[in-house]
């Protein structure tokens, strides 16, 4: 009795590490679905207002801010979608298209944001922003190839850094 009892645990306990091993679910696009944070608009400014101590009508204008980014980012993926095929064809300016928009679109972000939480409060979030940056840039060069280019023992390092914002 005693030794079916323990099979039928080690049969669980193995069957426990297969049910977790499965790849995960592909999201709508039918990519691994994504372990990032989405946070909303108001965990965002919440976030934001922990941070850096705003008060409640910045925290407003921050949700706002965040709605209206987010509406403009959605649009700008649907676009992105209807164009993929074109974009195949000429990829590498497209990235510099795209890199120079990304960084207009910052900046006039930054600038809105810096109306509603003040000076020193932006030179405060662009320092706490560098360093998740650096931080970031840190983890990617320790991360494994993961057979990407070339060999997988060796380390990452031929991975360019995230670009700065403002630097080439």
């Amino acid at each position: 009795m005693k030794k079916i009892g323990i099979l039928t645990l080690v049969a669980l306990f193995a069957l426990s590490f297969t049910a977790f091993s499965q790849p995960q679910r592909p999201n709508r696009n039918g990519q691994p679905a994504s372990r990032g944070v989405n946070w909303t608009p108001e965990q965002r400014a919440e976030n934001l207002t922990k941070e850096l101590n705003l008060t409640d009508i910045q925290k407003s204008s921050l949700v706002d801010f965040y709605k209206k980014q987010d509406k403009i980012r959605e649009e700008n993926r649907a676009e992105r979608e209807k164009q993929r095929d074109q974009v195949m064809k000429d990829r590498e300016k497209t990235r510099e298209e795209y890199r120079a928009e990304r960084e207009k679109e910052l900046a006039l972000q930054d600038a809105e944001l810096e109306k509603i939480i003040g000076k020193e409060k932006m030179d405060e979030h662009k320092k706490i922003r560098q360093q998740r940056l650096d931080r970031m840039n840190e983890n990617r060069r320790e991360r494994p190839d993961m057979g990407r280019r070339g060999n997988r023992d060796q380390k990452n390092d031929s991975l360019p850094p995230v670009r700065e914002k403002g630097k080439k």
